[in-house]
């Protein structure tokens, strides 16, 4: 099933997170790990996250993913070693729901850039990954996660005697 896809404009969003180079392998205990030691750092801040925690994927090396781990805040916390205070990118983001096993989402992916492709649109900052819940709480199949990424309008190529060559 082809997941449904819009646009949406992503407003100002606090985060706390760590960003690392990992290789593809080591990712899921990386991402279980960075997310208990953020939230027990906001918890001893006595704050909670505002929202789903989330892995943002800077490029797509699998032997050295350059990935930032982190969760929604409400307002910009002071950082400490590894964690850094910071804020989702403002602007236009294409989105989708994806459920279903993590390894799955291959073709939500597809559908996102054939969409992209299709409405004129270009990817331009890193793709996130919200997770909705977690394999410790529903079988793979029901995995829900939002896949988002932030965009920018594609540039049409020039033509005429202003072109570039």
């Amino acid at each position: 099933m082809i997941p449904e896809i819009a646009l949406k404009q992503q407003g100002y969003q606090p985060i706390m997170s760590i960003r690392t180079v990992t290789r593809m392998e080591d990712l899921p205990k990386l991402i279980g790990e960075k997310f208990m030691r953020i939230d027990r750092y906001l918890k001893d801040l006595g704050v909670e996250n505002s929202g789903a925690p989330f892995v943002a994927y800077y490029n797509l090396d699998m032997a050295k993913l350059d990935v930032e781990i982190g969760f929604p805040v409400e307002d910009i916390l002071p950082g400490e070693g590894e964690m850094c205070p910071g804020e989702l990118p403002e602007g236009p983001w294409v989105t989708t729901l994806y459920e279903g096993p993590y390894e799955g989402m291959k073709v939500a992916y597809e559908a996102m850039m054939a969409w992209m492709a299709v409405n004129g649109w270009e990817v331009a900052g890193p793709y996130y990954e919200m997770y909705l819940n977690s394999p410790d709480e529903v079988k793979p199949e029901k995995l829900m996660t939002r896949i988002e990424v932030v965009v920018k309008k594609a540039e049409e190529e020039s033509h005429g005697m202003f072109r570039n060559d």
